[in-house]
């Protein structure tokens, strides 16, 4: 594994269980269940995630706070999923 891959394993294990917990909460705010459901369905099938780790470490290196790009990372997430369906 080249140090690069390693680097996104480790930056994915940090980021990621915060994001996926983000993305879930929006859902449960949805206002039509059909479109929840769908989105849940395709949210729960798993995936690299990353367009939103991309999303994460642009705000890193660019010196920003991870924790106010989350909802960017999630909203880039759902478009990509939203498409799928």
């Amino acid at each position: 594994m080249t140090q690069t891959s390693q680097n996104l394993k480790e930056f994915s294990a940090v980021q990621m269980p915060p994001l996926e917990d983000m993305m879930h909460a929006f859902l449960q705010e949805s206002h039509d269940e059909h479109l929840r459901q769908a989105m849940q369905y395709s949210l729960d099938a798993g995936g690299k995630r990353l367009r939103p780790l991309l999303t994460l470490a642009t705000c890193v290196v660019l010196g920003g706070d991870v924790a106010n790009a989350r909802p960017a990372a999630a909203a880039v997430e759902f478009v990509h999923t939203y498409s799928l369906i």
